[in-house]
């Protein structure tokens, strides 16, 4: 994480940066990780059908979603 912030310290300060993590659960075996996987994309593609994404790959799904929230700014 500090390459991170010394990498980003810009952005950082200004508040203008977001940063994921990611937790593994290391009980699990490849083959279950792998399954999760695969139901999570199909779900993910479902749910962009629903919604009215016109594409079915789901990283371009997940982006597009992901941005829309980040760049929501509720009006108080």
């Amino acid at each position: 994480m500090p390459s991170l912030y010394r990498v980003f310290a810009k952005e950082i300060r200004l508040s203008n940066a977001h940063h994921f993590l990611c937790q593994t659960d290391k009980t699990k075996s490849r083959k279950q990780v792998r399954e999760e996987f695969i139901q999570a994309r199909v779900d993910l593609i479902n749910w962009g059908i629903n919604s009215g994404y016109d594409y079915k790959f789901f990283a371009e799904i997940g982006f597009s979603e992901t941005g829309r929230i980040i760049s929501y700014t509720p009006i108080s």
